[in-house]
C-alpha cells in the first residue's frame, strides 16, 4: 500500500452510515460503483449500501474513482443517472 493510501484509508475505513437516518431522511441516495473495480472494497461497499437501503448501485466508467480516468463518460452517466 502507498504511502497516499495508508493516510486516506483510515480516515474513512471505519467509518458506519447511519442507515436509520438516511432512510428517514426522504433524500434520494444513489451508491455507484466502477464497471472495472468489480470485487475491490470500495465496489463491494456501495453494493452492500445499495441492498442495505433497498436499492440498486448504478454502474460506471472506469474504476472507484473514473471520475478523474474517464471525465468525459463519467459526466455522461452521471448525468444520466441524476435524471432518473
Amino acid at each position: 500500500m502507498g504511502r497516499g493510501a495508508r493516510q486516506e484509508v483510515p480516515s474513512f475505513s471505519g467509518y458506519t452510515p447511519d442507515l436509520d437516518a438516511l432512510h428517514a431522511s426522504g433524500t434520494r441516495v444513489v451508491t455507484a460503483v466502477g464497471e472495472a473495480s468489480e470485487g475491490e472494497p470500495p465496489h463491494r461497499a456501495a453494493l452492500t449500501l445499495a441492498e442495505r437501503l433497498g436499492g440498486r448501485s448504478e454502474t460506471f466508467p472506469g474504476d472507484h474513482g473514473g471520475f478523474g480516468a474517464v471525465p468525459e463518460a463519467f459526466a455522461a452517466r452521471l448525468r444520466e443517472v441524476l435524471q432518473d
